[in-house]
């Protein structure tokens, strides 16, 4: 079985993982600095807030029921009228 061959993107990171691997590392400290004043803010505004509970909206929906009851009344009134010509007339 033949091998397999590297496409063209795998070529390319492997050549950047051999570059970052030539480079030289910097020096880290294992001593962590202690956290300033400006640290501890960023670190509290970080923090997620607490959920709100989501609270229905007071609204005033007595129109939306008088709309929705006329359009029914006008639709099966066109609908009555419809089948009672065809009954009528057919």
């Amino acid at each position: 079985m033949a091998k397999k061959r590297r496409q063209r993107s795998e070529k390319i990171i492997a050549q950047l993982r051999r570059e970052l691997k030539k480079q030289p590392q910097p020096a880290v400290s294992k001593l962590q600095p202690t956290p300033t004043i400006a640290t501890k803010i960023q670190i509290t505004a970080l923090k997620k807030p607490k959920p709100q509970p989501i609270m229905p909206a007071k609204t005033n929906t007595g129109w939306l029921k008088k709309d929705l009851l006329k359009s029914l009344v006008l639709s099966l009134t066109a609908i009555g009228l419809i089948l009672f010509l065809k009954w009528r007339l057919g």
